[in-house]
């Protein structure tokens, strides 16, 4: 009879454990993110919602900077599957105001460093987006 008890204890702890490694698993978070730079030395970073997919990431990064590189030959594009990215990234993606000017726009954003005409790039952005797209974006303008 105790012997049944060990293996049926065994047996659920084992259960318990692939549970948790799959829970584990599964929880892998991968944040689109493209950097680009300007040949003026401005640079956009395009954050967006984390993927539970490495691929789906790669695939999102791949939409942004083809349509990107399509119009900037002269930009460079540099894009990852970050597992964390820094918490004022995560505010901005939660809607909040960081130090930056910042495109919202759905899900995505878009971190306008200009210098002195990042206010200006940033809503320009957002009322192209906003017409191109007919899909409402704003400047959300910093702390």
């Amino acid at each position: 009879m105790n012997r049944y008890r060990i293996y049926l204890v065994s047996a659920v702890a084992i259960l318990i454990l692939v549970s948790a490694a799959m829970l584990w698993i599964g929880s892998e978070r991968y944040y689109p993110q493209v950097n680009v730079a300007f040949p003026d030395h401005s640079e956009l970073v395009f954050i967006d919602v984390p993927w539970t997919s490495e691929q789906k990431c790669r695939d999102a990064n791949n939409k942004v900077a083809g349509a990107i590189g399509k119009n900037c030959s002269q930009c460079q594009l540099r894009n990852s599957c970050a597992r964390q990215i820094n918490l004022a990234w995560q505010s901005a993606l939660a809607g909040q105001p960081i130090k930056t000017y910042v495109v919202h726009s759905g899900t995505l954003r878009i971190l306008v460093n200009a210098g002195n005409d990042s206010k200006q790039t940033c809503i320009v952005m957002a009322e192209q987006i906003t017409l191109d797209k007919k899909q409402t974006a704003r400047c959300v303008f910093p702390l």
